[in-house]
């Protein structure tokens, strides 16, 4: 099983197909839900217990069993230390026999290398409450940027000014990435909520040619398979 939790939701591929996506927010009948839309933070895990008890309640609707433990491959931010990266896995542990966290940089340059020529990528990945501007060469993460909104949630409709604010704001990270590693290929990704339009928009005021690839949304968590099959890519316990 292949897992991408982000802060608003979460997305599980078994077989190349999409068995569970849905909101990472439940009902009070499982959890009380202000703990929950911060338990999984952006990059953070704020309450261990309330994380394990949701990721626990998402496998149970889809696998069964409490006897069968899949192995599970699951994706991370990337500006986070180990001990983080620990946390991630200790989580999933309880209902899995193995677990392999993969950097989220490396599965959308994996994803996208499929898809693509090209030996650095700069992969501008708009969440639901911040913009990650990674840098990848060679499969290799060799930069990476938060940005946080100063507004409610990039899922809102932006006003124009507050697209000129997150522009100006990308577009240094990217010009420090071109300046130390060269120009090669500019992707921008997004989430579930965000419309081709709304992308489009961005890419629009930013002056570099940036490509936005068609299905967007499950780049990354696609892109865990062949990371995970590949050697090259860096994973988390490493072999």
């Amino acid at each position: 099983y292949y897992v991408r939790v982000a802060s608003d939701y979460i997305t599980i591929v078994h077989n190349d197909v999409i068995v569970l996506k849905e909101s990472s927010t439940l009902s009070k009948k499982y959890i009380r839900q202000e703990k929950v839309s911060k338990a999984l933070n952006i990059d953070v895990i704020t309450d261990f217990y309330v994380a394990e008890q949701m990721i626990s309640h998402f496998f149970r609707k889809i696998i069964r069993s409490k006897f069968l433990k899949p192995d599970i491959i699951v994706s991370h931010p990337a500006f986070c230390p180990v001990i983080e990266l620990r946390a991630m896995r200790d989580i999933f542990h309880s209902i899995a026999n193995s677990v392999t966290i993969i950097l989220e940089p490396l599965a959308a340059y994996a994803y996208l290398s499929q898809k693509y020529t090209f030996e650095k990528a700069i992969i501008i990945n708009c969440g639901a409450e911040c913009v990650k501007v990674d840098c990848v060469c060679n499969s290799k993460i060799v930069g990476v940027k938060e940005i946080l909104f100063p507004y409610s949630s990039f899922y809102s409709e932006m006003t124009v000014s507050e697209t000129d604010k997150l522009v100006e704001e990308i577009i240094p990270t990217i010009n420090k990435y071109i300046g130390e590693y060269g120009e090669d290929k500019l992707f921008l990704i997004g989430g579930e909520e965000d419309s081709p339009e709304k992308l489009q928009q961005i890419a629009g005021k930013l002056p570099y040619k940036c490509i936005i690839p068609e299905d967007y949304s499950n780049i990354i968590v696609r892109g865990l398979k062949i990371a995970h099959e590949n050697p090259i890519y860096h994973r988390f316990p490493p072999k």
